[in-house]
């Protein structure tokens, strides 16, 4: 009975470990695209409060410019930016293809 104990808590050890070590793993990812953000890149702005695609006018150290689809410009910090691939609702995304809600062509 203690073997089968032992046997299960291990296991719930290691998968815990096991998902850990993924989070970990995809924080660095993100660090290491972030420390090599250049002009030109498409991106989304993600700031707590507001979510849409961009795309980078500066970018220096620690922090971007940027100039959203609609062309309003911004500052943020480089812990508010995330690849295209990043996983949100897309009905979260704002100033996303006004032209089209607008029913004008670009």
């Amino acid at each position: 009975m203690k073997l089968t104990a032992l046997i299960i808590s291990l296991l719930a050890l290691s998968v815990s470990i096991m998902g850990l070590l993924r989070i970990m793993e995809e924080d660095i990812k993100l660090k290491n695209w972030r420390k090599n953000l250049t002009k030109g890149m498409s991106i989304i702005v993600d700031n707590g409060k507001v979510i849409y695609k961009a795309q980078i006018i500066w970018a220096g150290a620690g922090w971007v410019r940027v100039i959203s689809t609609d062309g309003k410009t911004a500052a943020f910090g480089t812990k508010c930016i995330y690849p295209l691939t990043y996983l949100i609702d897309e009905n979260d995304i704002q100033n996303e293809d006004t032209a089209q809600k607008e029913g004008t062509t670009a």
